[in-house]
């Protein structure tokens, strides 16, 4: 996968996404992300956008082996659900895999 290409759509994604979070949180609507934020710069920059907001985050961190994530990943390749956009490769399963970065005890107790 091309991390470049990957980003730079990312990020447009995010500002979109953003300008939605900033109207609920205006109108006093709890807001909920479910996206991977797969570094501690990404959980950051999420952060800094709802502290402009005037809005408090809390993370929450679900785990699972990564044998469960892949066989997970591979059942929703076959089954294609409603939602499906995007097969994801083993490739692509192992590059994220690079990406991620735990959070540390601080970001959890400080989010």
């Amino acid at each position: 996968m091309n991390i470049e290409w990957w980003t730079e759509r990312a990020d447009r994604c995010i500002t979109l996404i953003w300008a939605m979070c900033r109207q609920l949180l205006a109108l006093d609507v709890d807001v909920v992300l479910d996206c991977g934020a797969p570094s501690r710069a990404h959980r950051e920059q999420w952060r800094e956008l709802a502290r402009e907001a005037g809005a408090s985050v809390k993370l929450h961190v679900v785990t699972a082996d990564p044998s469960v994530r892949r066989e997970r990943v591979r059942a929703r390749n076959r089954g294609k659900p409603e939602t499906f956009a995007l097969t994801v490769t083993d490739a692509m399963f192992e590059g994220s895999e690079e990406w991620w970065e735990p959070p540390t005890a601080e970001e959890l107790g400080d989010a």
